[in-house]
């Protein structure tokens, strides 16, 4: 007989547990210190990744970041690394973080791609939250220095740099100003075989628009002089155009 009593002992189910049978009490836990890090939103199985076929996924019509310019490059990125970067996203599909990764993949013609869930979200946090991923981008600072050495040592080994998201503007003055500045006058030295040549007249642009620049010295007289005489040859010329069209229009040709 004690050998049956410990039997059903064992085999008797236990009670349930309170994260088995209760959600999370959450009406104090966003006000008290004490338990802001609860256990129902720090939960591993909140970062479990899955992989959603792309066409399940669905923009948010408000979103407020205007990124259409930016899908070129956010595709070469992908080119690049991959899709390492998941979307967040709610069980309904709706985008929260990813609409420029979205619409590069969709580009690419990526069929699936990583998401992680956020449905433990209230409708206000997601809202937040997409405005906090975007804004919070801004609020540190580059140590240019540090920057520019990160960027010289992948110059060094011939990687494109445009893939760092740094335009051309932008890395010609990070990169001038670590290590060897580029003075602002320094002219660079003068090739084997140029292209212009001194006395050389460039016509720029067409018809009344055109500009003329001539090549030369700017502080030999001579250059000045032809310089004058181009502009007022210039000049008559088309005060002659005007008067012409002006008489064949009925007016009077100036004198």
């Amino acid at each position: 007989m004690p050998h049956n009593r410990a039997k059903r002992q064992i085999c008797q189910k236990e009670p349930p547990t309170r994260t088995e049978t209760a959600p999370p009490d959450k009406s104090d836990a966003r006000n008290d210190p004490e338990a802001a890090p609860t256990a129902h939103r720090l939960s591993p199985r909140h970062w479990e990744m899955e992989f959603w076929p792309i066409d399940r996924l669905i923009f948010y019509v408000r979103n407020p970041r205007k990124n259409d310019a930016a899908v070129e490059r956010m595709c070469g990125s992908i080119r690049e690394f991959g899709f390492k970067y998941p979307v967040l996203a709610r069980s309904d599909g709706e985008v929260v973080d990813g609409h420029l990764r979205l619409k590069a993949a969709r580009k690419l013609d990526i069929q699936e791609v990583p998401v992680i869930l956020c449905d433990e979200w209230t409708p206000a946090q997601v809202r937040a939250f997409r405005l906090l991923v975007n804004r919070s981008v801004n609020w540190a600072e580059w140590d240019d220095e540090l920057l520019a050495l990160e960027l010289q040592e992948l110059a060094a080994v011939d990687f494109d740099l445009s893939l760092t998201g740094f335009d051309t503007s932008e890395l010609d003055g990070l990169m001038g100003a670590c290590g060897n500045p580029v003075d602002p006058d320094s002219a660079p030295p003068a090739p084997d075989n140029p292209v212009s040549r001194p006395d050389d007249l460039w016509l720029c642009g067409e018809g009344d628009q055109v500009h003329r620049v001539l090549c030369g010295d700017a502080t030999d007289a001579s250059m000045w002089r032809a310089c004058w005489a181009i502009a007022r040859l210039s000049l008559w010329s088309r005060i002659l155009r005007m008067g012409l069209a002006w008489t064949r229009s009925g007016g009077i040709a100036p004198d």
